[in-house]
């Protein structure tokens, strides 16, 4: 290697290190990297919610007769239709037990049906429920649910 590349090297590792490790001073709202929040924050609300609607921050992992399953209780359709979005393999329902990849595959789901409303919290809690039909009636009880936190 010649010696501009291996001055580019150290300079591009430098700056990765250095901030990766000035991040958490610089950031205002949190102390760790959150790739949703920092470029959907109203995706990242919107998630926060649900996640404490549908298995009360983790407590309540199956529902729907155990159809529904993990932190956002994803159903196998939608779980798969994220994961295809993603390129990704994840399983179901053994991939719902972590937090990130319900995240991603909520993401995902919202990419492909409610683009025009990733800066819109409850147009994404609308969407989230019933992607077809976000304004049917008992959708928007469940939206005024999902919005105060119960």
């Amino acid at each position: 290697m010649t010696s501009k590349g291996w001055l580019v090297m150290i300079v591009s590792t430098v700056l990765i290190v250095t901030g990766y490790l000035l991040y958490p001073l610089c950031s205002e709202s949190q102390s760790r990297f959150d790739p949703i929040g920092d470029s959907y924050p109203a995706a990242r609300r919107a998630l926060d919610l649900l996640c404490k609607h549908e298995s009360l921050n983790g407590k309540a992992m199956v529902g729907d007769n155990g159809r529904a399953q993990g932190w956002l209780q994803q159903h196998q359709e939608h779980w798969k239709r994220g994961c295809d979005y993603l390129g990704v393999n994840w399983p179901w329902p053994g991939g719902t037990r972590d937090l990130e990849k319900c995240e991603h595959v909520a993401l995902a789901n919202w990419m492909l049906d409610a683009r025009d409303h990733l800066d819109n919290v409850e147009g994404l809690i609308r969407r989230f429920r019933l992607p077809n039909n976000p304004y049917r009636k008992d959708n928007t009880k469940y939206v005024q649910k999902v919005m105060k936190g119960k």
